[in-house]
């Protein structure tokens, strides 16, 4: 459909920025803190966001809570954006679709909603039957969250190429959010996809992993060092031949995040820059001295070169 590719290519080119649940006292979805948030968002450029099962921890929210996030992102005027539904049967998530396509029915907007697999992998006639059941019942264009899961007889699978192609046959399934276990594994996957008709948005390693992906076709990757410095990523997007914002920006960062975990470390930068999660949910793991001391001054190196670089 020309409305699904329109909306696919906008994607493509853009940067994709998860948003981080934004708790109040009680657990609930802080709605002043996420508008904040995406307020500083767009500002700074961001034109496309998204909700996602990890970032937007959709395990710790209530259903409410997570179509209070996704109505919020809905709300704020990106020119395109990715709401995501927390994994379950089919029927329930057909009924999410329909449920979510009533919230956002006047963001006129190019939206798309995204659907993870709720079960382990037996094959691939399963997933197949579950992903065109919910995009036959869906309005909006659908990505699929293509997230290495378990197997249902031991060990972990990860999204074959052959599979892709197969639900991007479906005229109203976009793309994946690839998010496979291993570099090479992604590489050698996204290599046999066929780009003209699948968005792939790569996950779990931004910039680098972009970069390391660029010569299959991939278009574009989930921001890290954006949900804090939207402007770094932003001049990545534009020109993707600037290594040398990796080297800056993405490496000092990385190397200090992945050590106490990216989420964990994320939350906290974006707290001490006062754009949000001043609170965590419970349970959720606490933080140390060390850990924020650690994070204030990677944060300090990389505010001194974004003057540097004219951010």
């Amino acid at each position: 459909m020309a409305r699904n590719r329109k909306i696919a290519n906008k994607i493509a080119k853009s940067l994709v920025v998860p948003i981080p649940a934004m708790y109040d006292n009680y657990g609930a979805i802080n709605k002043l803190s996420v508008f904040h948030y995406l307020q500083f968002l767009k500002g700074e450029g961001v034109d496309c966001v998204m909700t996602t099962a990890g970032t937007s921890q959709f395990n710790m929210l209530a259903k409410r809570d997570v179509a209070a996030l996704n109505l919020c992102v809905a709300s704020e005027g990106f020119s395109s954006y990715v709401l995501g539904l927390p994994p379950t049967n089919t029927y329930r998530t057909i009924e999410q679709i329909k449920s979510l396509q009533k919230l956002v029915k006047n963001k006129k907007r190019n939206k798309c909603v995204m659907l993870l697999y709720p079960e382990r992998y037996y094959d691939d006639a399963s997933i197949i039957n579950h992903f065109y059941k919910s995009a036959d019942a869906s309005e909006m264009p659908v990505i699929i969250h293509a997230m290495f899961m378990r197997q249902g007889n031991g060990g972990w699978y990860d999204y074959s190429a052959e599979l892709i192609n197969k639900l991007v046959e479906h005229p109203n399934i976009i793309g994946i959010k690839e998010e496979t276990s291993e570099l090479g594994k992604a590489y050698s996957m996204c290599n046999k996809i066929n780009e003209e008709d699948c968005l792939v948005i790569a996950a779990g390693g931004s910039m680098r992993r972009f970069n390391a992906l660029k010569p299959t076709g991939v278009q574009t990757w989930l921001a890290g060092v954006g949900n804090m410095f939207p402007k770094a990523e932003l001049a990545f997007r534009a020109d993707t031949s600037r290594i040398n914002i990796i080297k800056d920006f993405e490496n000092p960062m990385f190397a200090v995040f992945m050590k106490m975990g990216w989420h964990k470390a994320m939350r906290e930068a974006i707290r001490q820059l006062t754009l949000g999660c001043i609170t965590n949910g419970e349970p959720f793991a606490k933080i140390t001295l060390e850990e924020v001391a650690a994070i204030k001054n990677v944060l300090e190196e990389l505010k001194n070169k974004c003057q540097r670089h004219g951010f």
